[in-house]
């Protein structure tokens, strides 16, 4: 234990052997994963503290109990439901959404936009195939999730500045969901929130924004390399952390005991005020509203954007809640996807493809994912040559 000042804060941690199942040390460069030989040196191996500067609130801890899991069937993806069409630079798309094995009722919207109009402001001769895709990932009650899968791509093709700068109207448009719906929140009392990722493709140009701890994944050369397309909006992200230190926030964690008194932390970090683990949202109006004790400043609804032109090489985009990422990394994740495809070997190209994200979907099932899972897959041609292939 050790105090310390930073920026005004009376900071405490404390030392100690833990596991952390979240997506926030499975990817990001600033958290060492955990490596060892057993599970069991896996579960005990000391991890040091990457942000020793951070305002910490220990629980009190429980005692160790096994995490129980509700009956759940194995997801199952139907291949009919899988599109196999031409749209630009798209060639086949599938999607399926749970409530997951922890959770009872299912708080994640996916919303597909195939064939965008041509925007009015457009002049030149030629509109190019686009199309619009977003999961958001619900929490706290679906009223969020909602809102944004009947309006948030309505506010980025309305924009002004859409179709020329992608990037200012996508960022035009979470700012106008969020204070819309903010203002519906407050009208029914309503303190739901949802992540936030979208992926527009307009022509052989991507845009990927997000906003939450939800990830958008690229798959490479038939899976031989994978690169993450968004950033996760938690308190381990060095941007977020420092932000939150620097408005005045704090976060909490809980720890449970085990049977050899070692203590384990159980869950992500969450952030006061909120008491939510994300930085970045739509909704979450008891975060965000100072008069009801949040801070504007610390919870915003501001998207991240990258953007790309899509190569031949390219196999698929992976759009993932963040129950998928749980307790997969973003190459496991894509890994258990070709693994489907590939036990797949006389059937068509819609069987491969359901049987990839259902092989995905129903691992994060079995590492009993506390978070409900909706996935998106946005495949392109070398997804579909691959899958030719397999023989």
């Amino acid at each position: 234990m050790f105090k310390s000042k930073s920026n005004g804060l009376i900071v405490k941690t404390e030392m100690h052997s833990y596991i952390n199942r979240s997506a926030d040390t499975k990817d990001s460069p600033l958290v060492s994963n955990l490596s060892s030989q057993s599970p069991i040196s896996k579960l005990y191996s000391p991890v040091p503290d990457k942000f020793p500067s951070l305002a910490i609130q220990k629980l009190s801890g429980s005692t160790f109990s096994h995490k129980k899991t509700l009956k759940i069937e194995s997801i199952y993806t139907d291949p009919s439901k899988v599109l196999l069409k031409k749209y630009g630079k798209v060639r086949v798309l599938a999607a399926n959404t749970s409530a997951g094995p922890m959770k009872i009722k299912n708080h994640d919207r996916a919303k597909i936009v195939l064939n965008i109009k041509r925007p009015e402001n457009f002049f030149n001769d030629t509109w190019p195939s686009s199309a619009f895709f977003a999961v958001y990932g619900g929490h706290g009650g679906k009223r969020c999730a909602e809102y944004l899968k009947g309006s948030l791509h309505n506010f980025v093709f309305e924009d002004g500045e859409f179709p020329y700068n992608p990037r200012n109207s996508l960022t035009n448009a979470y700012l106008k969901a969020d204070l819309k719906f903010n203002r519906i929140a407050e009208d029914e009392n309503d303190f739901s929130g949802s992540c936030a990722l979208v992926t527009l493709i307009i022509g052989d140009k991507c845009f990927v924004a997000n906003a939450g701890d939800s990830k958008a994944i690229l798959s490479v050369d038939s899976g031989q390399t994978v690169i993450s397309l968004s950033n996760e909006h938690k308190p381990l992200n060095e941007t977020e952390h420092k932000r939150i230190l620097k408005y005045g926030g704090e976060l909490k964690s809980s720890y449970i005991i085990d049977s050899k008194g070692y203590k384990i932390e159980k869950g992500s970090y969450k952030i006061i005020p909120g008491n939510i683990p994300i930085s970045r949202s739509i909704g979450n109006i008891h975060a965000k509203l100072e008069k009801l004790g949040g801070n504007p400043k610390i919870h915003i609804p501001d998207p991240e954007i990258k953007s790309f032109k899509i190569h031949d090489n390219y196999d698929f985009i992976l759009m993932c809640s963040f129950g998928i990422l749980e307790n997969l990394s973003i190459k496991e994740a894509v890994e258990y996807v070709w693994q489907g495809i590939l036990e797949c070997e006389s059937e068509s190209i819609q069987d491969k493809i359901a049987n990839g994200l259902s092989t995905l979907m129903n691992e994060a099932v079995s590492l009993r994912c506390e978070d409900n899972i909706t996935v998106i897959i946005i495949g392109f041609k070398n997804l579909i040559d691959s899958c030719r292939n397999i023989a």
